[in-house]
């Protein structure tokens, strides 16, 4: 069974997403360190999707889907914005962090999860 929530690109709606992550995640027996960490990565990819988006059309929803198989879940984020170019974003660096702060979000939620792709 999949459990889905839609929200609008608002920063005020993160708290909803990572309760959404977190919640989904304990359903389908996560356990709290476990269910923290998706938590904490929900947060950086709302963030990334909210922030991203046009401000005039912050009222367009966009999906967050917790699908289950096996021992695994999978949360897909998905909305109609403009793709982001992965590759221009840098990869980052935790020896010399100004230079790739660009990059600390992707290298958190790769960090906090199994397997992170975008």
């Amino acid at each position: 069974m999949d459990i889905s929530l839609k929200v609008h690109h608002r920063l005020e709606a993160i708290s909803i997403i990572r309760s959404f992550v977190i919640e989904s995640a304990v359903y389908y027996g996560a356990d709290s360190k476990e269910s923290f960490a998706l938590g904490l990565a929900a947060e950086e990819a709302a963030e990334n999707i909210i922030r991203a988006y046009p401000a005039d059309e912050v009222e367009s929803p966009f999906n967050i889907t917790c699908k289950q198989k096996d021992d695994m879940l999978r949360f897909i984020f998905s909305n109609t914005g403009l793709p982001v170019n992965v590759a221009s974003i840098p990869q980052y660096d935790i020896n010399n962090p100004e230079a790739s702060i660009d990059g600390l979000s992707f290298f958190l939620m790769d960090k906090l999860t199994d397997n992170f792709q975008f």
